[in-house]
């Protein structure tokens, strides 16, 4: 019961991070497809479509940072049972 216990916080923590990864990947995929529709107009609104692109880097970059804390997460859970 100690170990499950001990073992919570961080499923409680890749929750909250899984959750956070699905938020940046669905933002990405709303700026992307919102990138397109601004250069599919019959004039392109160059302007708009650049400012999509910039949240996508922007929420791609966020996405990176959460799978680098999950695998940071995973480590110290094996270097914990490890102990």
């Amino acid at each position: 019961m100690q170990i499950e216990l001990a073992h919570a916080p961080q499923v409680r923590t890749l929750g909250e991070l899984t959750k956070e990864l699905n938020e940046s990947l669905g933002a990405i995929m709303l700026n992307c497809d919102a990138s397109l529709r601004w250069l599919d107009r019959a004039e392109p609104d160059l302007g708009e479509a650049l400012i999509s692109m910039r949240r996508v880097l922007a929420d791609a970059h966020r996405a990176v940072e959460t799978v680098v804390r999950v695998g940071k997460l995973a480590t110290t859970a094996q270097t914990s049972r490890r102990d």
